[in-house]
C-alpha cells in the first residue's frame, strides 16, 4: 500500500512538472521564440521546447509510472488548445510513445522488463549520456511522426526544427539537473521518509 501511495504522489508530482514545463514554454519560450524568429513556424514547433526534456527524464527514471502522466499531461495541453477529442487522444499517446520507444528498446537489448525504468545500481552506468541516446532517439522519431502529420509525406526543415528543439530542450533539463543534483538528492530523500 505504501508503495502504491509513492508512487501515486510520483505520479502527480510528474504530472504537475510537466504542466509547469508546459506554462513556461507557452508563456515565455514561445514568446520570446517568435521576437526572435517571427515566423509562423513557432506555432508549430519551438527550438527549445522544456517540456520534451522533462518527459525524456522522467521515462527513463520513472519507467511505466510515468505514461500516464505524460498522457494527461499533452492531453490537459491539446484541452486547452481547444483539440477535439480524437487530436486529443491522438497526441497524448503520441507523447508518451515517442519518449518510452527508445527506453523499450534499451530494455529489450538488455534483457529486462520492456517498461522498467533505467537501473541505477547496474555499476559502470554514464546516466546522462544515456539519457542523451534516449532524447536522440525518441526526438529523431517525434520530429518524423509530427512532420508528417503537419506536412503529409514531405519531410523538410520542419523536421529537422523538431529535433534541434526537443534535443535543446533535453540538453537545457538535463543540465539544470546537474547542476541542481545535490539539492534534488537532499528533497528526495525527505520526501521518501
Amino acid at each position: 500500500m505504501r508503495y502504491l501511495q509513492s508512487d501515486l504522489v510520483f505520479q502527480v508530482l510528474m504530472y504537475l512538472v510537466l504542466m509547469l514545463a508546459f506554462m513556461v514554454q507557452i508563456n515565455v519560450i514561445f514568446p520570446l521564440e517568435q521576437m526572435i524568429v517571427s515566423s509562423g513556424v513557432v506555432n508549430l514547433v519551438s527550438l527549445l521546447f522544456i517540456p520534451f526534456g522533462f518527459k525524456v527524464i522522467f521515462a527513463a527514471f520513472g519507467g511505466a509510472s510515468a505514461i500516464l502522466p505524460i498522457f494527461f499531461a499533452h492531453a490537459t495541453m491539446d484541452l486547452y488548445f481547444g483539440r477535439s477529442l480524437p487530436e486529443v487522444a491522438l497526441y497524448g499517446v503520441i507523447g508518451a510513445f515517442v519518449v518510452f520507444f527508445p527506453l523499450v528498446l534499451m530494455n529489450f537489448s538488455r534483457e529486462r522488463p520492456l517498461l522498467a525504468r533505467l537501473d541505477l545500481a547496474a555499476g559502470n552506468i554514464n546516466i546522462a549520456r544515456i539519457v542523451v541516446v534516449l532524447a536522440v532517439i525518441a526526438t529523431i522519431l517525434n520530429s518524423v511522426i509530427h512532420a508528417t502529420i503537419h506536412q503529409g509525406l514531405q519531410v523538410d526543415l520542419l523536421a529537422f526544427r523538431y529535433v534541434a528543439g526537443d534535443l535543446g530542450g533535453t540538453l537545457f533539463v538535463l543540465l539544470g539537473l546537474v547542476l541542481l543534483k545535490r539539492q534534488l538528492i537532499g528533497l528526495t530523500r525527505r520526501m521518501l521518509r
